[in-house]
């Protein structure tokens, strides 16, 4: 048998490993199914801030559609200068076979006019449409619309569902302001 002075030795070197372990498969885990997100852009305030961290829930549509008011975190086609390209989250105001029309600062959706309590002073700006979103694409708008680059932008334009990453889940930092993100 091993010398009995060993086993403590032995064993306060597997703990930490054990506990790493434990801590990397867990971490391995959560970023599966989220994806955290620092907020850089204000298109989306006064919900998101810039500096806010946000988790995106990366297999939020594996069983359920893209709804109408979700915010999500899209690709674009607009490069990053880094050989990649800018991610935003902006929320899903026109799903598939939605009619939308901008005219006189207000958001139509099937020709009823928004209600978006969400949107901060600014109204739309420009005019579009009436247009019809294609199948498979999507509208997005930020809430904070001047700013914004969204759907309006022909750099965007509409959306795939393979350049949505996920839903925007749940506010981290900060503290004062963390919890859900719902349909605000």
């Amino acid at each position: 048998m091993g010398d009995p002075k060993n086993k403590p030795i032995v064993i306060a070197l597997i703990r930490p490993i054990l506990v790493f372990s434990v801590l990397c498969i867990c971490s391995g885990i959560f970023l599966h199914f989220y994806k955290p997100v620092l907020v850089t852009e204000n298109y989306m305030e006064e919900m998101l801030r810039i500096n806010d961290l946000v988790l995106i829930s990366k297999k939020a549509y594996t069983s359920r559609n893209v709804r109408f008011g979700e915010v999500v975190l899209h690709d674009t086609d607009i490069g990053d200068g880094r050989g990649g390209s800018f991610q935003f989250c902006n929320r899903v105001i026109g799903l598939p076979g939605d009619e939308i029309e901008i005219r006189d600062g207000f958001v139509f959706r099937n020709g009823v006019e928004l209600d978006e309590p969400y949107v901060i002073a600014e109204r739309a700006y420009g005019r579009i449409g009436p247009l019809v979103v294609p199948d498979g694409r999507y509208f997005m708008l930020g809430d904070n619309r001047f700013p914004s680059i969204d759907s309006r932008d022909e750099r965007v334009g509409f959306i795939r569902m393979d350049q949505i990453q996920g839903r925007a889940v749940y506010r981290v930092l900060p503290l004062s302001r963390s919890g859900d993100i719902s349909l605000e």
